[in-house]
């Protein structure tokens, strides 16, 4: 969700609600503060989701492929770093509710930085592992992951053993090769919160009838891998519900009055990234048209004056809009006005690569750019386009959101929301009288606490390193 996608999107948006498109305003871009966090990696000029994620949800930058753990290597293959903490387990410590929802795998490289420590992304299941203790047992077993009161995304073959086929796509049979059947450990588990009930759901009738006031630990897998795209999505009693429908069903449940502490959620909007790696901007800006219903929904269900909410991104695309003197109010996905050297129309919209190349440029092709299947153009041939390295936007409002202004390294995302939530390193800051604590001049009680990604952690500190 770099700023091409954002000033794409916001355009698609426009359009859909029939105007020229350019003037309007997604919902995160009415937020009062904005600023640019920078997403190379440690050992990496061009960031991945991991890393970047990690940096987000931790405090600190580390390698390529790495999830919450540092650059370091220990010889130890399993983790090939020190773990880090993260703001879930941060949240946790405070008495905070946690929460993590996401239309991807909920064991996938952006969501598992907020709990797992892997040397490897890919380190899904136990039959991806290579015999180390893979992402979805660490969400499972270890904490913060098995702490988390909220837990809705897709996956659920990296949780099922292979000799068990999924309850809604019976073609399709879990991944684990250790015989494992990691759903029933996790309502299983007892320990830290062993007087709550654990509900687990799996279709969107099951996710519906959840009662957020009798609910306080659900585990919701509503796809056997990722879910699906929000135009694809079966919207039946057997399908899923939307990003904007899990994050306020999330809310309700960490917003009770038991939770008194308040609460912390991270939602991705993980299929936005999905869309731009095999060059289909149609999927890409629908998805970025979902992640704007979540961000009003949410506006619409919190109180503004002791919540923050800040949206980014973990890393950017190589997606270009541009043209000339194309006409205000062209279509999103259509055409410039001029031509190539050749007499060929292209559309605003390109890539810098993947595997939208087409060696020989033809009008027959660029008739169908609306079609939700068309890939736009590239100039260099590769079988899925790459991330791009320039810095993404942060946008936040509510207290303390003036902190994020200016031009930061992405680990000082998390550090700003600690201190803004007074959880992890900034803990004791809030034992001050409440109206010593102060933001944008008008006295606040920090209690509830929203990140949304467009959009995927206990030794080491960002400031030991410098780094914010």
């Amino acid at each position: 969700m770099g700023m091409s996608t954002v000033t794409a999107g916001r355009i698609y948006r426009g359009q859909e609600f029939r105007q020229s498109g350019e003037q309007y305003r997604l919902a995160f871009e009415k937020f009062p503060f904005v600023g640019l966090a920078k997403t190379y990696n440690v050992n990496a000029q061009v960031g991945d989701s991991a890393a970047c994620a990690t940096a987000l949800f931790c405090g600190a930058k580390t390698n390529f492929h790495r999830v919450g753990v540092d650059s370091t290597s220990d010889g130890n293959l399993c983790t090939g770093g020190r773990p880090l903490s993260s703001l879930i387990e941060w949240a946790q410590r405070a008495g905070k509710a946690t929460g993590l929802v996401t239309n991807t795998r909920l064991t996938h490289s952006t969501p598992s930085a907020a709990y797992a420590h892997v040397l490897r992304r890919d380190w899904e299941s136990h039959t991806d592992s290579t015999g180390c203790k893979d992402i979805a047992r660490q969400l499972v077993e270890d904490r913060p992951g098995r702490d988390i009161n909220v837990l809705f995304g897709g996956g659920r073959l990296k949780f099922m053993p292979s000799t068990a086929t999924d309850p809604v796509d019976s073609k399709q049979s879990g991944e684990r090769s250790d015989g494992r059947n990691l759903i029933d450990d996790w309502r299983a588990i007892r320990g830290r919160h062993d007087r709550r009930q654990r509900h687990y759901v799996y279709t969107k009738y099951q996710f519906d009838n959840l009662q957020p006031e009798t609910t306080d630990s659900v585990l919701g897998l509503f796809s056997p891998s990722h879910m699906s795209f929000e135009r694809d999505r079966n919207r039946g009693p057997s399908g899923e519900p939307s990003l904007a429908e899990m994050t306020v069903k999330a809310i309700q449940i960490l917003s009770q009055k038991k939770h008194k502490r308040g609460f912390l959620l991270i939602v991705e909007a993980g299929r936005i990234d999905h869309g731009h790696h095999v060059n289909s901007a149609w999927h890409a800006l629908t998805e970025l048209a979902a992640l704007d219903d979540a961000v009003r929904a949410v506006l619409a269900t919190v109180d503004p004056s002791d919540t923050l909410v800040v949206a980014t991104a973990d890393h950017s695309h190589v997606f270009t809009l541009g043209g000339n003197r194309t006409p205000r109010g062209t279509p999103i996905t259509g055409l410039d006005s001029q031509k190539d050297i050749n007499g060929v129309p292209y559309t605003t919209l390109l890539y810098g690569n993947g595997p939208g190349y087409v060696p020989e440029r033809n009008i027959t092709r660029l008739e169908r750019t609306h079609d939700s299947e068309y890939r736009q153009e590239t100039a260099v041939n590769l079988r899925y386009e790459t991330h791009a390295g320039e810095d993404v936007p942060v946008y936040a409002t509510g207290p303390r959101s003036h902190l994020f202004t200016g031009t930061f390294e992405q680990s000082y995302v998390a550090h700003a929301i600690s201190y803004a939530a007074c959880i992890g390193h900034y803990r004791n800051q809030c034992q001050r009288p409440v109206e010593e604590v102060k933001a944008g001049g008008d006295t606040y009680r920090p209690q509830a606490l929203l990140v949304v990604l467009g959009v995927t952690m206990a030794a080491l500190r960002a400031r030991q390193l410098g780094q914010w």
